[in-house]
């Protein structure tokens, strides 16, 4: 090791079957005339305070990913281990958010993807390391500049701050995790990214303010775009940029000012996020949400789905919110159209309820292959909610919720979330502290929506 490097290695997990979110591996795709595992290497191989790179992979995986590797300075581990009972938890989490560095639900972040706890403390552990950098397999535009000033800043504070991150989209950083830090991550089954959002029982400032996150510059910050070459539409945003820039040595900043001068068409060019009401009407008299130009009932959405499916050709992270001006599980084919858009191939699914049903209802959504359910509480006060609502039926949304929460522990499931949601208004406002604390230490997350 030279004298200016520390003791912290990057550790990179290959899979070259599937991406940590669960769509197909990238890591065998060629860019550039190179593969994306490839292209990782060689950016993280600049690293000048680094101590040595690892990537580990599945046993069976490894025979493929060795010519990829045998003439750089990089160690490859074959590692047999099992996935945690909550990565599908995780998985759904970010499906809503995968542009976003954090702010995904459950407090995951874009690194909590490829931190396996319970295999890198194993790894630190064997090699006597106080501290890992984990790097994304497909991070193929990470910036070495950025992974050696984390590391700066992780050991200029390490005796008060056992982890480091930044800012930066998804692909162009890593994050730092102490030994003891992955040791209490692994026994609690927690997210990492819980440790930088906010707690209820522990409110404090946000803790992009302390020492533990290294500062970037603002624009690179404000570049709303996954560069985490997993998925077909940030491959072809990499493809587009190897024909302006050199892809083994560019910046983060000629990175991110390229792809927002340029490049947001590619970016844009199908949709991210797609709403389906598939149901017309609400079951409250009044409410706060906008009502149907009718009350029509169950849709014929076949055309859509068709509409869906030929998006999905080309996309592999385009999700559909189940949604729109009413409640999509009065339609009687709702388990159909959901199993049509998996069919299609839709990365994930997600509905809204008012749950104002019977229990048997919300043990059938326990059961059905979805990331979120999304519950409308709109006013969490019994007496103020049947008051705007105009229908007693705030305990029976209560006892639904509980219903779905007990059944989905009974199976064992840790999809679909359950996110609750209210809406802000001069009538709710004194209410969502309560409801935002109360519902985060039940369930993980809850929504506050303005009123439209």
């Amino acid at each position: 090791m030279t004298e200016n490097k520390a003791n912290i290695p990057i550790v990179i997990w290959a899979d070259i079957v599937n991406a940590p979110l669960g769509q197909k591996s990238k890591l065998l795709c060629e860019l550039a005339g190179k593969t994306v595992l490839r292209r990782t290497l060689e950016r993280v191989s600049q690293s000048k305070r680094a101590s040595s790179t690892i990537v580990y992979c599945q046993p069976e995986q490894i025979e493929q990913i060795k010519p990829l590797i045998n003439d750089l300075n990089v160690d490859l581990k074959a590692i047999d281990f099992n996935m945690p009972g909550w990565w599908r938890g995780l998985q759904s989490a970010r499906k809503w958010a995968m542009s976003c560095w954090r702010g995904g639900l459950l407090g995951a972040c874009a690194f909590d993807e490829d931190i396996l706890s319970h295999v890198l403390y194993e790894i630190a552990k064997a090699m006597k390391v106080e501290a890992v950098m984990v790097v994304p397999a497909h991070a193929c535009l990470i910036d070495p500049e950025i992974i050696d000033r984390q590391i700066e800043q992780y050991i200029e504070h390490k005796d008060e701050w056992k982890f480091n991150f930044t800012q930066a989209p998804p692909g162009l950083s890593g994050v730092i995790l102490h030994i003891d830090v992955l040791d209490q991550l692994r026994k609690a089954s927690k997210l990492a990214g819980q440790v930088v959002s906010y707690h209820p029982s522990s409110a404090r400032p946000d803790i992009i303010g302390k020492p533990c996150n290294t500062p970037i510059d603002a624009a690179i910050i404000k570049t709303p775009v996954r560069f985490l070459c997993d998925t077909y539409r940030s491959l072809k945003l990499a493809s587009e940029l190897a024909e302006r820039i050199d892809l083994t040595n560019a910046s983060a900043e000629q990175i991110t000012q390229i792809t927002k001068s340029e490049l947001m068409e590619v970016v844009n060019e199908y949709p991210k996020d797609i709403e389906l009401e598939i149901y017309a009407g609400w079951p409250w008299p009044k409410g706060l949400r906008q009502a149907p130009k009718d009350n029509s009932g169950a849709k014929d959405v076949t055309q859509e789905i068709e509409k869906i499916g030929d998006i999905v050709k080309s996309v592999d992270d385009l999700t559909v919110f189940i949604g729109g001006n009413g409640d999509p599980i009065n339609h009687p084919q709702l388990e159909q159209i959901i199993g049509q858009l998996k069919q299609a191939g839709v990365f994930g699914i997600g509905l809204h309820t008012a749950a104002v049903c019977e229990k048997e209802m919300m043990e059938k959504l326990a059961q059905l292959d979805i990331d979120v359910i999304n519950i409308l509480i709109d006013v969490p006060d019994p007496q103020l909610y049947n008051k705007i609502m105009g229908i007693d039926a705030y305990q029976k949304v209560m006892d639904n919720i509980e219903t779905l929460s007990e059944t989905l522990r009974s199976l064992r499931k840790p999809i679909p979330l359950i996110i609750p949601e209210m809406i802000k208004t001069e009538q709710t406002l004194e209410l969502m502290d309560e409801f935002y604390d109360s519902w985060f230490r039940r369930v993980g997350w809850a929504i506050i929506r303005q009123y439209m």
